[in-house]
């Protein structure tokens, strides 16, 4: 059976119901209230892609943890920010400081260590103040190539790097296993991530001390950075998105197929054909190219960029762990809300998130003893007693020939009634980028005019970036020991 939606309006099929999907069912609704008549569809039995949630009780109190995507920073996602407030869920999704600690397994000792909020620089040793001086200079050298204009994707991390005065031990120890929670490669492979992909969110998270931050929820002290968390899970929020968006997201519902059809495409689910204007994929690049390869829709070059896209994603194990704390630093003293664990004889690294600090206490002070960790791609579940849920979670892998075919994808929005939407489209993989390719597709819609590549709305410009930068480097300078407080103001000043 046949139908063309609504018979009214030009009817907008999204295939999806992860964050792409229900952001563009939102931003289309918004920005057009009652002109487009919006199905929208999830192969899944429930809504959230990426985004899964699931929920634990310490001292007769519910918390939700976000076993997938997790944090968020509001310099980095001004856009997603606006969402969660306009949304009306401010009061939900508060600050919380938030230290990295990156660990060797094999020796059990720390190799870099930022701590959560200031009081933790008492506990440095003259090692550590080197290390957090050495970080300092990746810090500026990361900012300036963020600020580079034409952005430079194509440059590798290791190519990079070789032009970054650190020590061969500090870039190979500490800066590529403090990028792997931003690329996802192989141990191996860090090196030859795109090294704009692998800076350009932290290097957006960086926040001077003020006001705010003094008067954010804290656990002893000025943070030294901050991560905003959502008490709802953001699944919570992807619901909020879902149900203001007015659209209903029919599950267990897979497209099978997409082809051309009378006045645009016609999408096949569930057995009926509907006859749409637009589709968008908000489903990953290999599910896309095979449903428009199967339907003739796309034409060879988009099959074959889609499927090169596709075959460039890892299947990532993650593990929840609740009452114990495998992958995590030998010593708890330096258990941060982000820790690292290598292993550099088996060439093997895993990113861990303590929930503990980013959830409010129990019982006064406890604090729950919740971990995610993943890796990649050899973290066995199995090895850990503490382990209450695991899954795999499909990440892209930033290569330089990723990000440099992602940008080309550009071209071909807007071809054949078809639109590509998700965090893979552009900038960093992310809720914002998420947010923002549905941004880009209302614009279009609105204006017929291609969506810009990358674009990035309300972010730092280049002289903001440079004066976040210098604040949190003077923050850290006016805690060290005279021999490092010299060297870190040499460093603030080379700053532009």
């Amino acid at each position: 059976m046949a139908t063309t939606g609504s018979g009214n309006v030009p009817t907008i099929v999204i295939v999806g119901a992860g964050a792409a999907g229900i952001f563009t069912a939102y931003r289309i609704n918004r920005q057009f209230p009652g002109k487009f008549d919006i199905r929208l569809f999830e192969a899944a039995p429930k809504i959230g892609g990426n985004v899964s949630s699931v929920y634990v009780s310490y001292g007769g109190q519910p918390y939700a943890i976000d076993a997938g995507a997790q944090f968020f920073y509001p310099k980095a996602q001004p856009n997603y920010v606006n969402l969660v407030q306009t949304l009306g869920l401010s009061g939900e999704t508060p600050m919380y400081p938030a230290g990295i600690t990156i660990w060797e397994s094999s020796t059990n000792s720390r190799l870099f260590w930022i701590p959560s909020t200031v009081s933790g620089f008492s506990r440095y040793s003259l090692e550590d103040w080197l290390r957090i001086t050495e970080f300092g200079t990746f810090l500026i050298a990361a900012m300036l190539l963020n600020s580079k204009t034409p952005a430079d994707w194509a440059l590798t991390v290791d190519d990079w790097l070789a032009g970054v005065p650190l020590s061969s031990d500090f870039k190979q120890n500490v800066i590529k296993n403090f990028l792997y929670q931003f690329v996802s490669l192989p141990y191996a492979s860090i090196g030859q991530a795109s090294a704009l992909y692998a800076v350009t969110y932290f290097v957006r998270t960086v926040v001077g001390a003020s006001a705010a931050a003094v008067a954010a929820q804290s656990i002893g002290g000025l943070p030294l950075f901050q991560t905003s968390q959502s008490l709802i899970g953001l699944l919570g929020i992807l619901e909020a998105a879902l149900t203001a968006s007015g659209v209903s997201a029919q599950t267990s519902s897979a497209v099978t197929s997409v082809a051309p059809g009378p006045g645009g495409v016609a999408v096949t689910v569930n057995g009926e054909t509907i006859n749409a204007q637009h589709v968008v994929m908000a489903c990953d690049p290999g599910a896309s190219a095979t449903l428009l390869a199967s339907g003739g829709t796309a034409s060879a070059d988009l099959i074959t960029l889609l499927k090169g896209l596709g075959s460039q994603y890892l299947d990532l194990t993650v593990v929840m762990q609740q009452n114990g704390q495998c992958w995590m630093p030998g010593q708890q003293d330096y258990w941060e809300a982000v820790s690292t664990l290598v292993d550099t004889p088996k060439q093997s690294v895993a990113f861990n998130a303590w929930f503990g600090p980013l959830r409010p206490p129990y019982s006064g002070t406890q604090l729950i003893p919740v971990f995610k960790s993943w890796g990649a791609p050899n973290l066995d579940p199995k090895s850990c007693a503490a382990q209450f849920f695991s899954h795999t979670h499909d990440v892209l892998l930033p290569t330089t020939s990723f990000v440099q075919g992602r940008d080309s994808l550009v071209q071909y929005q807007g071809q054949n009634g078809l639109f590509f939407a998700g965090g893979w489209t552009n900038w960093f993989d992310s809720q914002e980028a998420a947010l923002m390719s549905a941004m880009n597709i209302a614009q279009w819609l609105q204006g017929g005019t291609a969506p810009v590549a990358n674009q990035v709305r309300r972010v730092p410009g280049a002289s903001e970036t440079s004066a976040n930068v210098k604040s949190w480097l003077e923050m850290v300078r006016r805690h060290a020991p005279a021999p490092h407080q010299s060297s870190l103001g040499d460093l603030i000043e080379r700053l532009p």
